[in-house]
C-alpha cells in the first residue's frame, strides 16, 4: 500500500508541475507590453508590432524593459484602438488612416550593478542607480488631423523608484515653467529664427514639457507639433543643458 502512494505521489509530481508552469504561462504572457500588442521582439529589446488593413495602417516599434513596461503598454493601445474607432466611425473618409510609433531610450548616473529591473520584463543590465527614460515619437495621420506629430515619455528613477514627470523634476517650490520656458524659448528662437517664426503663449503651458528625456548633461523637452510653433514646423525638440536650470530631483 505504501509503495503504491509512493508511486502515485510521483507520477503526481511532474504532472502538478506541468499544470502550474502552463498555468503561469498565460499570466507571463500577459505581462508583456510587446506580446500583448501582439508584436514580436527584434535586435534584443526592440518590439515591432504592425496592423494593416484597408482601413488602417498601424506600426509600432519601441523598446522594452522599461519599469514602466505596463503603463506603456496601456498607453499604446489606447492610441491604436482610438486610430481603429476611427477609421472605422461612419463617414470615415480618406482611408486609410495611420499610425506610427518609434522611441528613443536614455540614461542618466551609473550603474552600480544589473538587475533583471522591476517586473518581470526588464531586460538584462537594466540599471539600478541613476535614471532610464523612453520617449515614444507618435505621428498619426487622419483626415480629421492629419500628419499629427505627438510625444509621450515615461521616466523612472532607479535610486527613489519612482516615475519622474514634470511636477517632481524639480525641488519643491520651483515652478518648472518659470524655470524652463526661458530656456526653451531662447533655443527655439535660435532654431527657427531663419524662417521668422514667433514663439507662441504655449510656451508658459505646463503640457508643452509633459515629455523629456534625462541623461547626465541635459534634459530633453519634446514638444507636441502646433503647441508653441506653427503646425507646418512639426514636432519640436530642445535639448536644454542641466547646467541651466535648477538641479533635478534624481
Amino acid at each position: 500500500m505504501k509503495g503504491e502512494t509512493m508511486r502515485t505521489k510521483l507520477m503526481a509530481g511532474p504532472a502538478m508541475i506541468c499544470a502550474l508552469l502552463l498555468s503561469a504561462a498565460p499570466a507571463a504572457a500577459a505581462q508583456s507590453p510587446c506580446t500583448d500588442l501582439g508584436g514580436n521582439l527584434q535586435s534584443g529589446d526592440v518590439c515591432h508590432a504592425q496592423d494593416i488593413t484597408s482601413e488602417y495602417m498601424i506600426d509600432f516599434r519601441f523598446a522594452v524593459g522599461h519599469p514602466e513596461d505596463g503603463a506603456v503598454a496601456a498607453f499604446l493601445a489606447k492610441e491604436r484602438d482610438r486610430v481603429i474607432g476611427l477609421a472605422r466611425a461612419p463617414g470615415a473618409a480618406k482611408l486609410p488612416y495611420s499610425l506610427w510609433v518609434t522611441s528613443v531610450s536614455t540614461r542618466s548616473g551609473q550603474p552600480q550593478r544589473t538587475t533583471l529591473g522591476y517586473n518581470n520584463n526588464a531586460i538584462p543590465n537594466t540599471p539600478q542607480t541613476g535614471t532610464r527614460s523612453l520617449l515614444l515619437k507618435v505621428l498619426a495621420d487622419i483626415e480629421t488631423a492629419p500628419s499629427n506629430s505627438t510625444y509621450k515619455s515615461f521616466v523612472f528613477d532607479f535610486d527613489q523608484r519612482r516615475p519622474v514627470t514634470l511636477e517632481n523634476l524639480f525641488a519643491a517650490g520651483v515652478n518648472p515653467v518659470d524655470v524652463l520656458s526661458p530656456v526653451v524659448a531662447a533655443d527655439l528662437a535660435r532654431q527657427f529664427h531663419v524662417r521668422g517664426f514667433a514663439v507662441s503663449d504655449g510656451i508658459r503651458d505646463p503640457a508643452t514639457y509633459r515629455s523629456f528625456t534625462i541623461t547626465d548633461d541635459a534634459v530633453t523637452f519634446y514638444i507636441d507639433q502646433s503647441a508653441v510653433l506653427p503646425a507646418r514646423v512639426g514636432g519640436l525638440i530642445s535639448v536644454v543643458p542641466r547646467s541651466k536650470i535648477p538641479p533635478l530631483q534624481i
